[in-house]
């Protein structure tokens, strides 16, 4: 368990971990203002909507 919490510490503490880190946050919320966008579009206009 240890050993799972030192190379999880390493790995956000390199850049490569960091930039896997920030890539999937910005993934993440790209989707749920997306998702949020489409739910309120369809909301006023009716139908589906799919926001890219």
């Amino acid at each position: 368990m240890n050993a799972r919490r030192v190379n999880r510490e390493r790995f956000l503490k390199s850049a490569g971990g960091q930039f896997a880190v920030v890539t999937l946050l910005v993934l993440a919320l790209f989707a749920v203002v997306g998702f949020g966008v489409s739910y309120v579009l369809g909301a006023l206009f009716g139908g589906g909507w799919f926001v890219l």
